[in-house]
């Protein structure tokens, strides 16, 4: 478990050095994201959860899609904040929202 949780750490770490640099956030990075994700919740025994965390990612990212069609934010901030909602546990994903919400503001 701690390796998966190194490697989501260590990836994340990646991906916001080379969105500051290249302004993108690369496809593949999602990916494995979203793989390390699954894998972590299927080693915690939290396969029906599943379904759940990817509805709630998959809401918040149509979310924040109109967000990028209104020009506010990047596309691969909208893809970034729907796999961040899919990794961190169901009981924080208020405190994130309004954390994202003042940080924005």
């Amino acid at each position: 478990m701690l390796l998966i949780n190194l490697a989501l750490a260590s990836l994340l770490i990646y991906i916001s050095i080379d969105d500051i640099l290249n302004f993108r956030i690369k496809n593949e990075a999602i990916l494995i994201l979203i793989f390390l994700t699954i894998l972590k919740l299927f080693i915690l025994g939290y396969s029906q959860e599943l379904v759940t965390h990817l509805l709630y990612a998959t809401l918040i990212f149509l979310a924040i899609l109109l967000i990028y069609c209104l020009g506010i934010f990047g596309g691969g901030d909208a893809k970034l904040l729907g796999v961040i909602f899919f990794i961190i546990e169901k009981k924080l994903w208020l405190n994130f929202y309004l954390d994202l919400m003042i940080i924005t503001l």
